[in-house]
C-alpha cells in the first residue's frame, strides 16, 4: 500500500522481496509516497476495505458539513435582513405572520390602520419580498426551521 495526499495504492505481492521491483518502491518513495506491500491476500483486502470505509465516512461528513454551512449562510442572511427593521416594524411583522389583518394589528398596537399599512409596506420593501408567504418563509429561515414537506412538489 502507498499513500500520498489521501490517495491510496495497494500492492499485493506474493513474494514481498521479488515481484515488485525495489526501484518501483524507491521511485514511489522519492515521489512522496509511503509504500507498504502485502503478501497475504486477506490482510490486503482487509486494508483495502478499511480505507474504503473510511473514505466513504469522510465523504459523508464533508457533504453534511457543506450542507450545514449552506444552511447557516441562509439563516445568517435572513437574520441580517430582519435586523434592518425598526422595533415597531418588527412588531408589525410578527403580527402579520400570525395572520392578523391591518385593522386587527392597529387595534392591538393602539394606532391607526394607515400607520400599520405604512409599517407593513416598509417591512416588505426592506426585506425585498412581496407576499406574506415569503415573509413567513424568511422568518422560518432566520429561526433555522426547515420547511415541512407534505408530499407535494411545491
Amino acid at each position: 500500500m502507498a499513500t500520498r495526499n489521501g490517495d491510496l495504492i495497494y500492492v499485493l505481492d506474493g513474494d514481498v522481496n521479488s515481484s515488485v521491483p525495489g526501484d518501483v518502491v524507491e521511485l514511489l518513495s522519492l515521489a512522496g509516497w509511503r509504500v507498504k506491500k502485502f503478501s497475504d491476500p486477506e490482510e490486503f483486502l482487509f486494508n483495502v476495505n478499511l480505507h474504503r470505509g473510511a473514505a466513504v465516512a469522510v465523504e459523508r461528513a464533508l457533504r453534511r458539513s457543506a450542507e450545514q454551512r449552506r444552511q447557516k449562510a441562509i439563516r445568517d442572511e435572513a437574520r441580517r435582513l430582519l435586523e434592518l427593521l425598526t422595533p415597531r416594524e418588527f412588531e408589525v411583522m410578527q403580527l402579520v405572520i400570525r395572520g392578523m389583518l391591518n385593522k386587527q394589528i392597529a387595534a392591538e398596537l393602539g394606532t391607526a390602520e394607515q400607520t400599520v399599512k405604512i409599517h407593513r409596506g416598509r417591512v416588505m420593501r426592506k426585506l425585498g419580498i412581496t407576499s406574506v408567504a415569503d415573509l413567513v418563509r424568511l422568518v422560518e429561515k432566520a429561526a433555522g426551521a426547515t420547511p415541512a414537506r407534505h408530499g407535494t412538489k411545491v
